[in-house]
């Protein structure tokens, strides 16, 4: 039974008051726990909006639960980013550089942004006088990359309307700017202020580099939740720690030499650590569970940043293993402004709570703004994995060590023993997953 999946149904629907909207047992949800888990059978497990925290799996009530949680996905292997992104990794790099997020003027006047200090983080806004404008008598000033090109025309004997006619026109390719890998890799580590590491460390089964870091990773995680999410101390302890970011069902394995499976995503500053990312690395994508980082640097934008690194992670692992090519953002929450950033990473899609077929999110946001709860897959698209009235009967339960079909498991009981709670979870599985994962049956 090792290859198998092994899950305790425990209930259909479980209510608790909601971290979103403060609305009190508000939150619904259907529950069960995973005693193991392949990695294959939980990506499938996400495409049904299921998610899992430690070794716990949930799947919200989505049309009857407060705020409709939707699995949201980013194509990393499409990625673009935004001006405003760019900006962030460019002050990412320029704090490891230098040692500030201090702009050069020349700095400011390509991104028309207003000056950055190290943290604390204070805006300098410079005294502007007002000018008689520029001299008409004189040329029109060309931007850096113009004179460049300029210069290097006239070397090659090129005429002087020729150059002028190709600084005005830039290639397509100039105009396309810098990508992601182009950015995160102008950190240079052999010239800069601070040295920048990343570490992946499989977190389970515990490799020895986490069971040396897990202590320094939890008083991270201690001043990230009192700070940013008022958690008194208490309720921070080590064993919720392990709880909720260490254990996990999942079993470890590779497919085309990636390994796959539970781990921690290390960003290291100067040898010490400053922020986690909690990752399930799967067949088809990141699954992103949770990220906390030391609040000294929050300046640093790292909940923004961790989503690049992460995105050029999958586009690397990508070149092995090509089915892998999603960042998994959890759940998207349209009630939610905390939650609005995630739909600024393109493209992203959600998943239709009802087909199961991800959307485009700009297809499905027009949707969301008149109702929270909307099936967002166009009327044809439908469930290719919906349960029929009997599919329950073929469900593979686990007794006695012993696996039998639901139908089998009734004749050895000589009853029908929690006929609802099979149906309803083979419904929330799928036909599929109800017949090669295995319902622990008491």
């Amino acid at each position: 039974m090792s290859s198998y999946s092994i899950f305790q149904f425990l209930s259909k629907e479980s209510s608790q008051n909601c971290g979103y909207c403060s609305g009190k047992d508000s939150s619904t949800s259907a529950g069960m726990w995973a005693h193991t888990l392949t990695v294959q059978d939980y990506q499938a497990l996400i495409n049904r909006n299921w998610r899992r925290s430690g070794c716990y799996c949930y799947k919200p009530w989505m049309n009857k639960t407060c705020c409709p949680a939707y699995m949201i996905r980013c194509d990393a292997s499409a990625f673009k980013l935004s001006k405003h992104q760019k900006k962030v990794i460019k002050k990412f790099n320029r704090y490891m550089m230098t040692g500030s997020i201090t702009e050069t003027n020349q700095d400011s006047a390509k991104e028309g942004s207003t000056t950055e200090t190290s943290s604390p983080v204070v805006s300098v806004h410079k005294e502007v006088t007002k000018g008689v404008g520029a001299d008409p008598n004189k040329p029109k000033a060309m931007k850096a990359k113009q004179l460049r090109m300029l210069k290097k025309l006239e070397k090659a004997g090129t005429s002087n309307t020729e150059a002028n006619a190709t600084s005005s026109c830039p290639s397509n390719k100039s105009n396309q700017g810098k990508g992601l890998t182009d950015l995160l890799e102008e950190y240079d580590s052999s010239t800069a202020k601070h040295k920048f590491e990343l570490r992946m460390v499989r977190s389970y089964p515990e490799s020895a580099t986490f069971k040396e870091t897990v202590a320094e990773e939890h008083l991270i995680y201690q001043k990230y939740q009192m700070a940013v999410h008022g958690d008194p101390k208490s309720k921070v302890d080590m064993h919720q720690f392990r709880r909720f970011l260490v254990d996990s069902p999942l079993k470890e394995t590779s497919e085309d030499g990636v390994e796959l499976g539970s781990f921690h995503y290390q960003y290291l500053l100067d040898g010490q650590i400053i922020a986690v990312e909690v990752m399930d690395v799967l067949p088809e994508c990141i699954s992103s569970k949770y990220f906390f980082y030391d609040p000294t640097y929050d300046f640093l934008t790292l909940g923004t940043y961790s989503t690049f690194r992460s995105i050029y992670l999958i586009q690397q692992l990508h070149k092995s293993l090509s089915s892998l090519k999603y960042y998994l953002m959890g759940f998207y929450i349209h009630a939610c402004p905390k939650m609005k950033y995630k739909a600024q990473f393109s493209p992203s899609y959600l998943l239709c709570p009802e087909s199961y077929k991800w959307t485009p999110i700009e297809d499905c946001l027009p949707q969301l703004d008149i109702s929270k709860y909307s099936r967002l897959a166009p009327p044809t698209e439908q469930d290719a994995d919906r349960v029929s009235e009997d599919d329950f009967n073929s469900t593979c339960c686990l007794h006695d060590r012993t696996i039998y079909t639901y139908n089998s498991f009734k004749t050895v009981r000589r009853r029908s023993s929690n006929e609802d709670q099979v149906k309803l979870y083979t419904k929330l599985v799928g036909k599929t997953l109800s017949t090669s994962m295995l319902l622990y049956m008491r």
